[in-house]
């Protein structure tokens, strides 16, 4: 716990013990001072059945014969307060800690079937927008694990957690194991160097990969010539940054108004059209059926156009030839009318 560096916990455990120490011990005295002077202590279970009186009562309800008797009879009484002191400190104490846990980051998440964010960046809260507006109503828990002291955004049903993605102590804080998806951002938070964030990229994607394989993960990369790095562990998708911001660039200055399209298509964003593209599984009315008969289905009964077919093995097939026959464990990808 954070408060144990402090000290403050450790002390209160001990003295908690002490006190209670010296009240079982305390009838045992006044026994020992009063059992010849006084008949109502005669036996150390009338001892200890004054004790329970003089904690109930605040006060002793007898009248003591020695001085050794009044002295453990002042005791119990300030011991007893001292206990339900430091009790109620240890409460606090751990109330405390719980909260400065949260707030920094440094608790575990119970949460499941939830998106993960591994590192973070100016990208990241665009993301998180995004994924809210893309759930809807059905709102997936999202949580990001970064390296930050404190969380980088405010938003419903989102979780920080501080830590390195790239160890798996922190991985399992996060809750990989119940994730279903990761997405590993170029967290620029720490180096401006692109090799340097990749290799931090890398890093984590082997984490990922090798604590839960079957967990669907989105990387992004800065340098297409690590492409080929990230390839090695298996990773679902590959985003290159700058690579899909110059070919971007390059197709509107050629065809113009593709990254209008290409924008309005991406966000969830209902200023910009209700129209998104999405990935639709192969229902099972269109099994077997060819792509240009499921084209006209999905038009009239989805309003959606399909542009290309994604196989059970994550392979695209963009603008797929009209013969091809869809099948099940397929999905479709689809430029969907939302509303």
């Amino acid at each position: 716990m954070l408060l144990e560096r402090t000290g403050i916990t450790p002390f209160l455990s001990r003295s908690f013990a002490v006190l209670l120490v010296i009240l079982i011990l305390s009838p045992l005295l006044l026994w020992l001072f009063e059992r010849h002077a006084n008949p109502e202590i005669q036996t150390v279970p009338n001892a200890y059945f004054w004790m329970w009186r003089t904690l109930m009562e605040q006060g002793s309800p007898l009248e003591f014969q020695t001085a050794g008797g009044w002295l453990v009879s002042y005791l119990v009484v300030i011991v007893g307060v001292g206990l339900i002191a430091t009790g109620t400190a240890a409460i606090v104490t751990r109330l405390v800690d719980l909260l400065l846990r949260r707030q920094s980051g440094m608790h575990e998440t119970r949460v499941s079937e939830h998106v993960l964010i591994c590192g973070w960046n100016a990208r990241a809260r665009t993301i998180v927008e995004e994924l809210r507006a893309s759930d809807g109503d059905d709102r997936r828990p999202i949580v990001i694990l970064a390296d930050l002291p404190a969380a980088p955004i405010d938003a419903p049903d989102t979780i920080f957690l501080r830590g390195d993605p790239a160890r798996r102590e922190d991985l399992e804080r996060a809750g990989l194991d119940r994730a279903t998806t990761a997405i590993l951002l170029a967290d620029d938070t720490h180096s401006s160097a692109p090799h340097d964030i990749d290799g931090k990229t890398l890093l984590t994607a082997l984490a990922v990969e090798s604590t839960k394989p079957d967990c669907y993960t989105c990387v992004e990369v800065l340098l297409a010539e690590n492409v080929e790095h990230f390839r090695q562990l298996s990773a679902d998708e590959l985003i290159v940054t700058g690579e899909v911001s110059s070919l971007l660039l390059a197709s509107a200055a050629t065809d113009h108004g593709v990254s209008r399209v290409v924008g309005d298509l991406l966000t969830h964003d209902t200023k910009r059209g209700p129209d998104n593209l999405r990935s639709i599984e192969v229902p099972a009315s269109l099994e077997g059926v060819q792509f240009v008969d499921a084209l006209a289905e999905l038009k009239h009964k989805h309003a959606a156009i399909a542009v290309a077919v994604v196989d059970s093995e994550g392979a695209v097939d963009l603008n797929p030839p009209a013969e091809r026959r869809l099948s099940r464990g397929e999905r479709v990808l689809a430029i969907v009318r939302e509303g």
